[in-house]
């Protein structure tokens, strides 16, 4: 890779990254203390071919031989073609979904199988930020908002 990790800035941001703050992540390792042995990344969102790409490098610079990531479901397979076996998936709700009440139900429910059967995932995300809560207001998220109601018990049932 020739180019910054960086990819294209303005006033120190990158334009359309999730680079908030503009690093060089390859200066940036050059500080980074040289670990021992690999490290392990627990908390990723590594979100397609490109991203993955990025983060491949990153990784090797930083000493990070195994990535537990948020990946949506529909970019999984290309970011397993480029990471491989230094790569696991936690089971996440589809974001991006217009049917958000189908998509943290029933389609949770359906999407964690498929991390599960094809992609192996053995772990998922509880999200309840507040945000959850303006997404659900009252009663529309009365049996889902809360960490003990009846579809979070029955996604960790599953």
């Amino acid at each position: 890779m020739t180019e910054r990790l960086t990819i294209g800035s303005t006033r120190g941001r990158p334009v359309g990254s999730s680079n908030l703050q503009g690093l060089d992540y390859r200066r940036e390792a050059t500080a980074f203390v040289k670990p021992t042995k690999a490290l392990i990344d627990i908390h990723s969102h590594i979100t397609g071919a490109k991203a993955a790409a990025v983060y491949r490098e990153v990784a090797r610079l930083f000493g990070i031989g195994l990535t537990y990531s948020m990946t949506p479901l529909p970019h999984v397979e290309a970011v397993k073609d480029l990471l491989g076996p230094s790569i696991r998936f936690i089971a996440i709700p589809n974001w991006g979904a217009t049917d958000k009440a189908h998509a943290y139900r029933q389609g949770m429910l359906e999407d964690l199988e498929v991390f599960s059967a094809k992609h192996n995932a053995t772990m998922m995300k509880f999200w309840n930020a507040p945000r959850f809560r303006e997404m659900f207001p009252g009663d529309a998220g009365i049996d889902l908002v809360e960490l003990d109601s009846p579809w979070r018990i029955k996604t960790a049932e599953l």
